[in-house]
């Protein structure tokens, strides 16, 4: 009897049959995901050009507290001194001019730019050496740029923003005690996934502080005093508002330096104003974040934004 020979038509259907269910899973997981790292790479593409477009580090007009005005020369090695008036409020804080002086390069934002894409956008965070150059949203609501960019647009990576409970656009005196800013944890170490790199003690020694930018022209330097990884439902660890007493203050700064995973050069008082970056943090379970906890000190003054912006400051004769 003569046997019968299976077409390459019907070998592929009596395979394809046996194998659907686990390809299509296959199949369907892997666009899945595609779509997913397509997605994510979209918005972290248009938040580096959004960077490439309002963050530079020429002819920054920034000045201190002792009433000198300092101007980068072109080569941005040396600065020219020229002594200018104080703006009344200047004097109030401790503003130190280290960083000035010692020739520190800080970033140029062009709020109007910035601005003109969305009015909510309140403070740009920059950690030198990493992936953190954005833009920070804040809102009457912590949900609404959960998965929203920057532009008001449905997004997965979202936008970094600070908690609708605390202050960012006020004098530094009106502050909120501690000011809590949330971001992302993506792949690649974008977004906010370079502030898990705080819980190891050689990354904070390359990295001792960030620096947070204001539409008013103040920048201020966040000294890192701690790093800690806590619970997604312990929003007290957050701390998002200001301390109700000494006591309140002394009961957080113990927490803060029994769970912190490194150890830094920066001590916390009572009347010290504070940022926290947080974001999701991985291989510690289900459910964590990463909590990376700050000194707010204001550095400097940009002159320029400060006259053009609608704050009102008195000279100090």
């Amino acid at each position: 009897m003569r046997k019968r020979v299976k077409t390459k038509g019907q070998i592929f259907r009596a395979t394809a049959l046996k194998i659907t269910p686990a390809l299509a899973a296959i199949v369907l997981g892997g666009n899945f995901v595609y779509q997913t790292i397509k997605d994510d790479y979209k918005g972290i593409f248009d938040l580096n050009r959004l960077n490439n477009e309002v963050v530079s580090y020429q002819n920054n007009p920034y000045s201190g507290n002792n009433g000198i005005y300092r101007i980068p020369n072109a080569d941005g090695q040396e600065v020219e001194f020229v002594e200018r008036d104080l703006y009344e409020g200047e004097e109030t804080p401790e503003i130190s001019t280290e960083l000035l002086d010692s020739g520190y390069q800080f970033a140029n934002i062009d709020w109007q730019t910035l601005q003109s894409y969305n009015e909510d956008i309140c403070s740009y965070i920059i950690i030198d050496g990493t992936h953190v150059s954005y833009p920070v949203v804040q809102s009457s609501d912590n949900s609404d740029y959960m998965y929203t960019n920057f532009k008001g647009e449905e997004e997965r990576c979202g936008t970094p923003f600070a908690d609708y409970r605390t202050k960012l656009t006020e004098n530094e005196i009106d502050l909120t005690d501690v000011t809590v800013v949330y971001g992302h944890h993506m792949s690649g170490g974008l977004m906010f996934a370079d502030i898990t790199q705080y819980q190891d003690q050689s990354f904070y020694n390359k990295h001792p502080f960030f620096i947070m930018y204001t539409p008013d022209g103040q920048a201020y330097k966040i000294d890192v005093a701690a790093c800690e990884v806590i619970s997604g439902d312990d929003d007290t660890a957050l701390h998002a508002w200001d301390f109700a007493s000494q006591l309140d203050f002394n009961r957080y700064y113990r927490r803060v330096l029994r769970d912190s995973t490194i150890q830094t050069n920066t001590e916390l008082e009572y009347g010290d104003k504070l940022m926290t970056l947080v974001t999701c943090v991985y291989g510690h379970g289900t459910n964590k974040r990463c909590l990376v906890i700050g000194k707010v000190t204001k550095v400097l003054v940009n002159r320029e934004l400060l006259e053009a912006s609608n704050t009102e400051y008195n000279i100090v004769k």
